[in-house]
């Protein structure tokens, strides 16, 4: 269960990097409204995520997470996104399978 705990605080900091990144770039491309507008929504993600990760509840961590993956408007385009996902895939299978053995 340590290890899924871990899981989900490094899928939280990955949204804050995220996040910052997404900031960056929105500084840098002159404070476009709708870029103002996604890192909101990100740091919505980032809070969401730190609070699954404090509770390990999966369902408010993976919101977050895929909140910041997907809206964060950094010059990478679709990767964080895909990131996102597989991680927080990952993450249920983690659960899955030690939940499976606590039967």
């Amino acid at each position: 269960m340590e290890n899924i705990k871990r899981a989900y605080l490094i899928g939280a900091l990955i949204a804050a990097l995220y996040c910052v990144s997404g900031i960056v770039a929105t500084v840098l491309a002159g404070a476009d409204p709708m870029l103002i507008m996604a890192c909101v929504f990100s740091i919505t993600g980032v809070v969401a995520a730190f609070y699954g990760a404090k509770k390990a509840d999966i369902a408010w961590w993976a919101a977050g997470f895929l909140v910041a993956g997907s809206i964060t408007p950094t010059v990478w385009g679709f990767i964080p996104m895909i990131i996102a996902l597989l991680y927080v895939l990952v993450v249920a299978w983690m659960l899955w399978t030690e939940t499976k053995k606590g039967r």
